[in-house]
């Protein structure tokens, strides 16, 4: 885009265009500002009811810093094709996963606290 957000500051370009340019910043897939959205705790009641809503889907993980859908593509074409060698040659190949998002941590803090219950109830552990 090669704007600098310091020419709105000087004047060089009018304050309309900076709610825009804030706009695109913030929905640039695998832009600095998107990952940190996305990692941003204050966000978080937001992505558990967007898990709760596509839960089923299997939409994936989602994309963080520098994983654009270019990289997110390259991923799966990998994977398809580790899936035809292990088809091929019967092998244990595991697959390439992708950066782990938020989703993912809220799915293994879930895991963790059920974990936990469990050994509460079986008289292992306290419950934190």
């Amino acid at each position: 885009m090669n704007v600098d957000a310091r020419d709105f500051v000087r004047g060089a370009r009018p304050w309309d265009q900076f709610l825009i340019y804030c706009d695109h910043i913030a929905n640039e897939v695998g832009g600095r500002f998107w990952a940190a959205q996305l990692k941003d705790p204050r966000y978080r009641k937001a992505i558990e009811e967007q898990i709760a809503k596509q839960r089923g889907s299997g939409s994936g993980r989602p994309p963080l810093e520098g994983h654009t859908e270019v990289v997110k593509a390259l991923f799966m074409v990998a994977n398809q094709v580790r899936m035809l060698t292990k088809a091929m040659t019967q092998s244990d190949i595991e697959f390439i996963e992708g950066p782990e998002g938020p989703a993912d941590l809220i799915t293994n803090e879930a895991k963790s606290r059920s974990f936990r219950l469990v050994d509460t109830a079986l008289g292992h552990k306290e419950v934190s």
